[in-house]
């Protein structure tokens, strides 16, 4: 019998607990404002009156690890994809609304009393943006993507849920890029790339540079706003001008 090792990645996710066996699980393919389809599951327990939906950009959230804790409870649940699910590169914040918009139109359908989101992780971000436009009046909402792309949520039907519950929200990948990018050279036009060396402390004349590296990196972080801020205006330029 040989010896089994943890696999990487082991522990990272709790095992989901079993739903109750009264669920209806069905599914269903909805189309959006701009005509392209997303999918969603729904799950329903005898009694259910309040619908919470989880929905996600990027990731699918079918088998998140609370599903079968609500439905245990007596609420339904709503799990939905978008048009860019595992695809970062297509992922377009402002068509992911029409995706989410897509879905609370069906469950209004459904005739629950109650929908309410529940938005983990990344999730949480694109539902603030989801409200935050879903309670402007038709007319104000956005017509156009900052990059200059027609994404029209003014002809879009954008009901607005009872109540969200926001669960470890991040602050948006705009913000989270600024941890990671890089500062910019204002002169020569591109990012400066550091590269450094960090060994370890053996000698005095080892701290000594240690600490230099360590300050030249904070001096790098304490860059990073106003390098982004730059290379957002050059590509808001770029945007504009192709418009």
């Amino acid at each position: 019998m040989t010896e089994q090792t943890p696999r990487l990645g082991a522990g990272r996710y709790i095992d989901a607990a079993q739903a109750p066996e009264t669920t209806v699980v069905s599914l269903h393919e909805l189309n959006t404002a701009y005509g392209e389809k997303v999918s969603g599951v729904l799950r329903v327990v005898p009694g259910a009156r309040t619908v919470v939906t989880l929905v996600h950009p990027r990731q699918d959230l079918t088998y998140h690890v609370l599903v079968p804790e609500l439905l245990a409870r007596g609420y339904a649940v709503w799990t939905q994809g978008t048009c860019s699910v595992n695809n970062d590169i297509s992922l377009v914040h402002e068509q992911d609304l029409l995706d989410a918009a897509a879905g609370q139109v069906f469950l209004r359908e459904k005739c629950f009393d109650h929908v309410v989101t529940l938005e983990h992780f990344g999730g949480g971000t694109l539902s603030a943006f989801y409200y935050q436009q879903a309670g402007l009046p038709a007319a104000e909402r956005l017509t156009h993507t900052p990059a200059g792309r027609a994404v029209d949520l003014t002809g879009a039907q954008m009901p607005l849920p009872d109540a969200a519950v926001f669960m470890a929200p991040h602050p948006g990948q705009g913000a989270l890029l600024l941890e990671v990018d890089l500062p910019f050279d204002h002169r020569r036009n591109r990012p400066i790339v550091y590269r450094f060396r960090l060994e370890s402390v053996r000698s005095r004349q080892r701290i000594r540079r240690t600490s230099a590296q360590l300050l030249v990196l904070a001096r790098v972080r304490d860059s990073l706003p106003s390098s982004a801020a730059h290379v957002t205006a050059r590509l808001d330029a770029i945007a504009r001008h192709r418009r």
